[in-house]
């Protein structure tokens, strides 16, 4: 009986085994199928990345070429309405200023004196350092201004 008993438990050991080692090999079988399934992942997620690579670039150029080729469309302008406002004596803008005083009429401003008085509105800061203004709107109807020469 003993001789029995010891055959059982050598062939329970050699099936224990042997479940051990098939799993153990399915075990490697699994690792190795894991690393070849992120392997072709990696490879999918580089080529989606290099096709938008390529769409964005054939976009940009495309856009590039129609700018500079075509005309622009522009949008729609907003509608305005026009407003004109009450209707006020304007000084003559064509009569040039030859005398070295002149007084204000309603309407003027420093800039238009100056560009009628020098022919360069930029020199409204010499007319108003000759007459001690602070302000380029402090200005009022009939005030008697210096032009400087």
């Amino acid at each position: 009986m003993s001789k029995k008993k010891t055959k059982k438990k050598i062939s329970k050991k050699t099936k224990a085994e042997k479940t051990k080692g098939i799993a153990q090999k399915r075990l490697k079988n699994f690792r190795l199928a894991d690393s070849y399934v992120s392997l072709i992942l990696g490879i999918v997620v580089v080529l989606v990345l290099a096709i938008l690579f390529v769409f964005l670039a054939r976009a940009l150029h495309f856009r590039r070429q129609l700018s500079f080729h075509q005309p622009v469309e522009q949008k729609e302008k907003p509608m305005v309405r026009k407003t004109t406002l009450p209707s006020s004596p304007q000084p003559a803008q064509s009569s040039a200023i030859t005398q070295a005083t002149y007084t204000v009429l309603e309407g003027d401003h420093l800039w238009e004196i100056a560009v009628r008085a020098y022919g360069d509105g930029f020199r409204w800061s010499d007319i108003a350092k000759a007459n001690n203004l602070s302000s380029p709107d402090a200005i009022t109807v009939g005030m008697v201004l210096t032009i400087p020469r």
